[in-house]
């Protein structure tokens, strides 16, 4: 994501986490490093950077420490987890109805 963000900038960044959401979720493609380049040259990123990113693993780093942090600072406990306004929300998943109060409420 940081890659995408630092290469062609926040829009690029969202549309490549829309279609690793769609290629996980709805697809079931492992993110394995094949899959990952594919999906960023669907958004139009290069693929030979996208690998050479992956693949020299310069965002590891980053991407273990903002792990790590949002466990420990943030309460983040899982997977989806909502934060409304910069407030923790709730996590895991909801009905849209649930989600709608949450930000009728913030």
């Amino acid at each position: 994501m940081t890659f995408a963000l630092e290469t062609a900038g926040p829009e690029t960044q969202n549309n490549l986490q829309e279609v690793l959401f769609r290629s996980y979720f709805t697809e079931g493609k492992f993110p394995d490093v094949a899959n990952l380049v594919a999906a960023a040259a669907e958004v139009g990123l290069p693929e030979a950077a996208a690998r050479a990113a992956l693949e020299d693993r310069r965002y590891e780093a980053g991407v273990k420490k903002e792990a790590e942090e949002s466990s420990r600072v943030r309460g983040v406990s899982g997977v989806p987890h909502f934060f409304v306004n910069g407030r923790n929300a709730f996590s895991g998943a909801q009905p849209p109805e649930a989600i709608l109060q949450a930000l009728r409420s913030a």
